[in-house]
C-alpha cells in the first residue's frame, strides 16, 4: 500500500462504520414508530451504501486499485455522518415519545387500581369510623 491510498482509506473506513450505524438506527426507528416499510428501505439503502463503500475499500487495501481522490472519500464520510445525525436525532425522539407512552400506561395502570379500590376502602372506613 502506498502513502495515497493510507489518506483516502481512512474516511472510506469510517464511512463504512457510520453507515452500519446508520442503519441500525433505521432498523431501531421501524419499531419504534411502526412505519416499518419506510425506514426498512432507509435501512437497506444504508446497507448497500456500506457495502458499496466496503467493497470499493476492500479493493483499495487488498487489491492496489486506483485510490479516489481524497476529496471523495472526505464527502463520502461527510455525507454518511449527516445522515446518521439526522437518523440519530429523529431516533432519539421517538425513544422519548415511546418511553413517555410507557409512563402514561404505567401511571394510568396505577389510577386504575386505585379507582377500583377506592370503593372498598371507603366501605372499610364506614363499616370503622374513627374516634376523633
Amino acid at each position: 500500500m502506498n502513502t495515497v491510498m493510507v489518506p483516502s482509506s481512512v474516511p472510506q473506513g469510517m464511512a463504512v462504520l457510520v453507515q452500519l450505524l446508520t442503519a441500525y438506527l433505521a432498523l431501531r426507528l421501524s419499531r419504534l414508530t411502526g412505519l416499518k416499510t419506510a425506514w426498512l428501505v432507509i435501512s437497506g439503502a444504508c446497507g448497500i451504501m456500506t457495502l458499496r463503500l466496503f467493497h470499493h475499500l476492500w479493493g483499495l487495501l487488498a487489491a492496489g486499485a486506483s485510490s479516489p481522490p481524497l476529496f471523495d472519500a472526505t464527502m463520502a464520510l461527510v455525507i454518511s455522518l449527516l445522515i446518521l445525525l439526522g437518523v440519530a436525532g429523529i431516533t432519539s425522539r421517538f425513544q422519548t415519545v415511546a418511553d413517555s407512552e410507557k409512563n402514561l400506561r404505567r401511571t394510568g395502570n396505577i389510577l386504575t387500581y386505585q379507582v377500583m379500590a377506592g370503593p372498598a376502602q371507603l366501605s372499610t372506613a364506614g363499616e370503622h369510623p374513627e374516634v376523633a
